[in-house]
């Protein structure tokens, strides 16, 4: 078998390793190798091209990139982080929107026109009650009128009298209660619709107390129970109607299904 022969670095004797043909050199002085490293497969074996790896770069230490933050004073809260808004804050808002809506009516003339109906049907009470406390007045005629609207559906008694009683029953007072018994005594109406047109006579009434002491809608007791019982519209045509003959007054029953405030 033929050898490779050539000097080594070592000891600069002639290499031992076997080649295929004479005069080649194994594949420590550069040839392609030899036949035992062949045959073993351990040695001399043909490298292989591969294709250069191209560097990864590590992820970035802090993890996933957040989105910049917005500047100070440029945040808004979303519309559902918004708070929802308590009871008191929502009929406030009633009011106030239904006071804007009426505004515009509530004028001088608006003022004579109604006490002129008022001395057709209760002359005598009016005057006690124009010259006494008219804010409280305005409250007292707030209950009165309430009591009205939620007993209608049990009148079995005069309307004058049950009137009356019921005035007295809530300490209203003896002006609230005598314009009450003459209002109702003087509405030529039957029971239902009397009770009707005494009631929403009676906040009117007290809606006017407080006009002609220049207070504004939103102090109104009158007002505002007929502001969160009745649509803005409902509540202007009330008043509407007021300058006219009270009988009127009659078509504004409450409205089936609203609890009393």
């Amino acid at each position: 078998m033929p050898l490779c022969g050539r000097p080594r670095k070592s000891d600069n004797r002639p290499c031992e390793n076997p080649v295929r043909r004479e005069g080649m050199a194994c594949h420590l002085h550069g040839g392609p190798g030899s036949l035992t490293s062949r045959k073993r497969g351990t040695v001399g074996q043909a490298t292989r091209i591969s294709a250069p790896r191209i560097p990864v770069s590590p992820p970035p230490a802090y993890g996933r990139i957040s989105p910049p933050r917005p500047a100070p004073g440029t945040y808004k809260r979303q519309p559902s982080e918004q708070p929802s808004k308590s009871r008191h804050e929502r009929e406030r808002e009633r009011v106030e929107k239904t006071a804007e809506f009426c505004a515009d009516l509530i004028s001088s003339n608006w003022q004579e026109t109604v006490a002129d109906q008022i001395t057709q049907y209760a002359q005598a009470s009016w005057v006690r009650l124009s010259r006494s406390s008219r804010r409280r007045n305005c409250k007292l005629l707030a209950r009165t009128a309430r009591l009205i609207l939620e007993a209608k559906t049990q009148v079995h008694k005069a309307a004058g009298k049950l009137l009356g009683w019921a005035v007295g029953a809530l300490g209203g007072g003896n002006a609230a209660r005598a314009f009450a018994e003459e209002l109702a005594s003087n509405v030529p109406l039957p029971m239902d619709a009397k009770m009707i047109a005494v009631a929403r006579g009676v906040q009117v009434t007290g809606i006017l107390l407080c006009a002609m002491d220049d207070r504004e809608l939103t102090k109104s007791e009158c007002f505002i129970d007929l502001a969160l019982a009745e649509t803005m519209e409902r509540v202007k045509g009330i008043l509407v109607a007021a300058m006219s003959d009270w009988v009127s007054l009659a078509r504004f029953g409450p409205v089936a299904g609203q609890a009393a405030r």
